[in-house]
């Protein structure tokens, strides 16, 4: 049985650096703001592959423009399968989201120093 574990965002969606485990029962509160949505839309795109269908008004970014906006933007999603975790580290390339499978669960030494960059 495969099930999403954490999603990590890096110098994505506004947000510096947050991880959110999914595991288990999750209840999304908070004020206007706070990344809710950004959350949920990138649940949904990491069970549909689909940036169409997210629920993006037309009037805002694209999801790669949105969420992975620099050349060190990543979002990792971890993922818990028989076999052990493994991780999908999604990024921008060429302007255009690009994926990379890691069998490892995430380590965040991978890809932000001691000092936070």
């Amino acid at each position: 049985m495969r099930a999403l574990r954490k999603i990590v965002f890096i110098n994505s969606a506004h947000i510096r650096y947050a991880e959110v485990r999914v595991d288990g029962n999750v209840h999304f509160i908070g004020t206007q703001g706070v990344g809710k949505s950004t959350l949920l839309r990138a649940i949904l795109f990491f069970y549909n592959a689909d940036k169409l269908h997210l629920g993006i008004p037309k009037e805002m970014k694209s999801f790669d423009e949105f969420y992975l906006p620099h050349a060190n933007s990543y979002i990792v999603y971890e993922v818990e399968h028989e076999h052990g975790p493994f991780c999908i580290l999604t990024f921008r390339s060429s302007g255009r989201a690009c994926y990379r499978f890691i069998d490892s669960e995430y380590k965040k030494e991978w890809l932000v120093d001691n000092n936070g960059r």
